[in-house]
């Protein structure tokens, strides 16, 4: 779907999807009931009466809430449905009692609505599990620093190539990017960059000759790469 929903929108708009669908399988229910005659005119009007009352305002808290984005596949044919119960409705008001037809033209329309409802709960589905699975990712990203298992000795040697100026910026970036952040932050090149030179300035400044690291200057910078993400 081109809307993309937050999470409690899809629990709110799928609760009106499945009231909507028990409306209209209601109202196709009664219709059958009175053509195989199990219910006379008076039950008939009553049924419809209410169910015509639920059906118009869910339509429109469907399209106050959603705006008509959520729902524009299915805007359309229950506008046309909704139009239909008006001209049925009114033949009820006025006592007519070849409201039988009327209703077969409205079974069509019942039909459309509740399999574009059925497809919008599947698309409901869909990006529910799209918004989980973003979820987990930046849950993933987030804790990255605290499960990464450094090995010490390639990290002193980069840093010492860094400070002796053996390795250029490109190179020891590229290699951070790929060893410590694999694919998940490739855009990062330059964060790590200026992380790295400020690591190693700090450790130049406590021992000219050697760098001074420790894995708490190593879960730090992790850290910090984390929180820029």
């Amino acid at each position: 779907m081109a809307c993309r929903l937050l999470l409690d929108d899809v629990k709110k708009a799928e609760v009106s999807l499945r009231y909507s669908f028990e409306l209209l399988s209601q109202l196709e229910s009664v219709i059958s009931k009175y053509l195989k005659k199990n219910i006379n005119f008076d039950e008939l009007q009553a049924e419809v009466g209410y169910l015509h009352e639920e059906f118009q305002a869910e339509l429109k808290y469907q399209r106050d809430t959603h705006r008509g984005l959520f729902l524009k596949d299915i805007t359309d044919p229950l506008g046309e449905l909704a139009g239909q119960l008006e001209v049925s409705w009114g033949l009820f008001i006025y006592g007519h009692k070849d409201y039988c037809r009327q209703y077969l033209y409205l079974k069509p329309y019942i039909k459309i609505c509740l399999k574009k409802i059925q497809q919008c709960k599947s698309h409901i589905q869909i990006n529910k599990q799209e918004i989980l699975r973003e979820k987990q990712a930046i849950l993933l990203k987030k804790n990255l620093w605290k499960t990464i298992k450094p090995d010490f000795q390639n990290v002193h040697k980069q840093l010492q190539l860094l400070i002796t100026k053996e390795a250029t910026r490109e190179q020891i970036s590229d290699w951070a990017v790929k060893w410590i952040l694999a694919d998940n932050y490739g855009d990062k090149q330059e964060h790590v960059w200026k992380i790295l030179k400020k690591i190693a300035g700090a450790s130049l400044k406590k021992s000219p000759t050697e760098y001074v690291y420790s894995e708490e200057n190593f879960r730090e910078w992790i850290k910090e790469l984390e929180q820029s993400v």
